[in-house]
């Protein structure tokens, strides 16, 4: 996480360190509670999908797939 903030810290959201961890911690853990806002929910999921594709370095064909697959199990009821 201290990765993500710093390559933020040139034009990107500001992240909650706090909160960033929080939210991590309640994905590893569902019985974890946390208490953050929306809008920096969607900032620290925003940037963290950021930082996991780009540093990936993943292809065109691959990004494709991703998202298809993120499509497909968002339309999932």
């Amino acid at each position: 996480m201290a990765e993500l903030r710093a390559d933020l810290a040139n034009g990107g959201p500001e992240i909650n360190a706090e909160s960033a961890e929080a939210l991590i911690n309640a994905n590893i853990d569902p019985d974890v509670e946390y208490d953050i806002e929306p809008g920096m929910i969607g900032k620290i999921q925003a940037a963290t999908v950021y930082k996991v594709l780009t540093d990936e370095g993943i292809t065109d064909v691959d990004l494709e797939a991703f998202l298809s697959e993120a499509t497909n199990l968002a339309n999932r009821q």
